[in-house]
């Protein structure tokens, strides 16, 4: 943790010019009960690159997204699209739109 985060969490009993070791520990290790996120849960929320084939018959190739919510990063449940909320921009990507009742919201989009 940097001296500037320290400064930011005295209130929580850190001092930035000590070293705070088993604070910080406890922080990152524990952060998750208090809504924190660690950096490997957030990372796991990145969309990897989707393997398509073409199709034999066809020769066409088909990309299927599904969109995920979860407001902990620990379970996460399908978030269903519907046709008037997507298009394509002058991009050329697509762009869905949508609304949460939820303050925080983590989105995971699932693509085979």
């Amino acid at each position: 943790m940097t001296d500037w985060g320290e400064f930011n969490l005295s209130a929580l009993g850190f001092d930035w010019q000590v070293s705070n070791t088993a604070l910080v520990n406890t922080l990152m290790t524990k952060g998750n009960t208090a809504g924190l996120f660690t950096t490997g849960q957030i990372q796991s929320m990145n969309v990897g690159t989707p393997l398509i084939q073409r199709s034999p018959i066809t020769g066409e190739f088909r990309l299927t997204i599904g969109l995920e919510k979860s407001s902990n990063l620990s379970s996460f449940s399908l978030f269903p699209i519907t046709a008037p909320q997507t298009s394509v921009n002058p991009e050329g990507k697509l762009e869905i739109l949508f609304s949460v009742p939820d303050n925080a919201a983590f989105f995971r989009l699932q693509a085979q």
